[in-house]
């Protein structure tokens, strides 16, 4: 071919790329998606727990805590923490410390009170008991979460093969992801792995794990489980920063069938990893002491994850959902605390878009990973959604925001009847 035909087709090459972008990118603006395929990795079925916790309205963990607290922390924590728990949000939490604060113990002499923190100095245990509270509840958890989210699914539990867990409030080896295994009697499983102490936004981050397994080995079902038991971690830290989370955290499991999708189905479409500047690094960090695992929460990080948000959200959508019109998706969001949701609303979220994240904040509390799941669960079924995809977030040290996309996967046979039809 002589140099100038070369030349020719080069930029013919280029135009033509050139081109397919400016219509994609086009397509993007406009709100248009390309449809999900059939087979892509899809969520099959959710299950959520709270099964056996001790639970309390914010009235009553109020009153729990002064209780409990009182004579052995200062009076300007105790009404700090209770000040913080009563602006809440939340309605209802669970709580495995409940069992410690039943009236029966508080009704007793100090001395004579019974439970992990209740027998420790200045009832602040220190890392073993706690560890073995987690280790009471979270097994348990899971394993009831799996099990639900195999009857909400409806599939048969033999063909599961692979098992991500993830949990930052604890750990054991052997994993949790053995205990749902035997108690299931799963007995095709191939890989299992563990994710744990991402933080609150490990949810999206087993959403993301069990979808690359599904893609990347043909017929493959991975099973999804998140537990968090926070009240192993109630600090009692004199630094406000640090026992903040106090108010805010709670207990509860959940758990996911992530495998190949069909019609109805919502294929997981797209997402993306947003770490915020070096200067947000120690806005939130949670580090294990010879108590509890700490966890700092600076007052700066509302606004640090409003601002970015507001100033990166059309690619968020787009990476995540193929459109950069924030009223075609429905919202599927962390309800890391109240002011979260608030900032949202002030970057044009609505508050029908909100609701499922802000009951969930209000029934549950913030229960860290397992939490996402619980608001997919209410989103999906939710009968007033008329939209066809979501768009998850969820939040945690780093500062670092995940992103999970999510298209209701249609019938296209019927479409292509109809379009076999027309051209006939």
């Amino acid at each position: 071919m002589a140099p100038q035909a070369r030349q020719e087709r080069k930029r013919d090459i280029v135009r033509r790329k050139v081109a397919n972008a400016a219509a994609f990118f086009k397509g993007r603006r406009a709100g248009h998606v390309e449809p999900a395929k059939k087979g892509a990795a899809a969520i099959l079925g959710i299950g959520t727990s709270v099964e056996g916790l001790p639970s309390g309205t914010t009235d009553e963990f109020v009153a729990k805590c002064r209780k409990a607290l009182e004579g052995t922390q200062s009076e300007e924590y105790i009404d700090f923490l209770c000040k913080r728990v009563a602006n809440s949000g939340i309605i209802r939490r669970y709580h495995a410390a409940f069992d410690d604060w039943s009236d029966e113990n508080l009704s007793r002499s100090r001395s004579q009170r019974r439970g992990v923190y209740n027998e420790a100095e200045a009832c602040n245990p220190t890392v073993g008991p706690r560890q073995q509270l987690w280790e009471q509840h979270a097994p348990r958890l899971a394993i009831d979460a799996a099990e639900k989210a195999v009857q909400n699914w409806g599939g048969d539990k033999q063909s599961i093969t692979h098992i991500v867990f993830h949990s930052c409030t604890g750990f054991k080896a052997p994993g949790v992801e053995l205990d749902v295994m035997d108690a299931l009697g799963l007995k095709n499983i191939r890989f299992r792995t563990g994710i744990n102490f991402m933080g609150c936004f490990g949810g999206l981050n087993g959403l993301k794990v069990a979808k690359a397994l599904v893609e990347s080995e043909p017929g493959a079902i991975c099973l999804l489980v998140c537990v968090e038991i926070c009240s192993a971690h109630f600090t009692m830290n004199q630094e406000r920063g640090k026992f903040i989370g106090n108010s805010i955290f709670a207990d509860g499991g959940s758990a996911a069938i992530v495998g190949p999708g069909g019609p109805g189905d919502w294929v997981l479409t797209g997402g993306g990893t947003h770490i915020l500047g070096k200067d947000t690094r120690a806005a939130m960090t949670w580090f294990p002491s010879d108590h509890c695992y700490e966890m700092y929460l600076d007052k700066s990080i509302g606004n640090s994850l409003g601002w970015y948000i507001f100033k990166n959200l059309g690619p968020m959508l787009s990476e995540a959902c193929h459109t950069t019109d924030k009223s075609s998706v429905h919202w599927a969001i962390h309800p890391g605390g109240k002011a979260i949701l608030e900032g949202l609303e002030k970057v044009g979220v609505s508050k029908a878009d909100l609701q499922q994240s802000r009951n969930i904040l209000e029934q549950y509390g913030n229960m860290s990973s397992a939490t996402i799941l619980f608001v997919l669960q209410a989103s999906m079924a939710d009968p007033t959604m008329q939209k066809d995809r979501l768009f998850s977030l969820a939040f945690g040290p780093g500062l670092t925001i995940e992103t999970v996309g999510l298209t209701k996967l249609l019938d296209t046979s019927s479409m292509s009847d109809a379009s076999s039809d027309a051209s006939s």
